[in-house]
């Protein structure tokens, strides 16, 4: 097995982390079309858990409306405007960290920086593949900052987590 650096270990422990996070949402992908709303709505809950990292799990429609979500929060909203929704319905899509937007009046925020998620979304199809709609998935970008604190302190490491543009999203120092 070859060696892993630090910084890369980190890395790769942050993205094992959030795989079953996508295992989950696959599943429930291939449910949303043969359940019916109330079993959809209670997985979406169970995969929710205490709510202390995943945020908000739901599935919309091609027009983007919300109809089934965990804790019912955003059903009835309009969603197709929202990065997670739009790309979810051509592919599965892991986005950038973004401040809450229709979540933001809806749930409590106690964290100096604000309210900051990180989405993940896939289609869900028929079986023929034709596109039904989208679940997302909103987690806490707190969680991930906690996490990567740990294992900077398990590593004896100081990191940093840079967005696309190069600027620094977290820092452990």
């Amino acid at each position: 097995m070859p060696c892993v650096s630090g910084p890369k270990a980190a890395g790769e422990s942050l993205a094992r982390s959030l795989h079953p996070d996508w295992r989950n949402l696959k599943f429930l992908a291939s449910k949303v079309a043969e359940k019916d709303a109330g079993t959809v709505t209670g997985l979406m809950d169970g995969m929710r858990g205490d709510g202390q990292r995943i945020s908000w799990i739901g599935y919309a429609d091609v027009n983007g409306r919300v109809l089934q979500a965990s804790d019912n929060l955003l059903v009835g909203e309009e969603v197709n405007q929202r990065p997670w929704s739009r790309n979810g319905l051509r592919e599965p899509y892991a986005g950038v960290v973004h401040e809450a937007v229709l979540l933001a009046k809806l749930i409590a925020c106690d964290q100096t920086a604000g309210l900051r998620f990180v989405d993940l979304a896939i289609p869900v199809k028929r079986a023929g593949g034709q596109v039904l709609g989208v679940v997302g998935m909103h987690i806490y970008f707190a969680w991930a900052e906690r996490f990567l604190k740990e294992e900077a302190a398990a590593l004896a490491l100081s990191l940093y987590l840079s967005g696309s543009d190069g600027q620094i999203i977290v820092s452990t120092t």
